[in-house]
């Protein structure tokens, strides 16, 4: 849905018809604050595979070990 939401912001602004700095300013803010949350989206989602590999890895040598 972000990442949607990141292409249609792309394709909405056009810098070059903007002579405007502050309206400028605001428009690359506006996509680097969609870039921060996709970074984040995709940090998390990482966060969360290693952990369930984690888990998995150490009930996996619990069972080894007690089994």
């Amino acid at each position: 849905m972000i990442l949607k939401n990141l292409i249609k912001t792309f394709q909405i602004l056009d810098f070059n018809k903007s002579d405007n700095c502050i309206e400028k300013s605001l428009k690359s803010g506006f996509i680097y604050f969609n870039y921060e949350i996709l970074d984040y989206q995709s940090q998390l989602f990482s966060s969360l595979f290693r952990y369930n590999f984690l888990k998995i890895f150490i009930s996996k040598k619990f069972k080894e070990n007690h089994g």
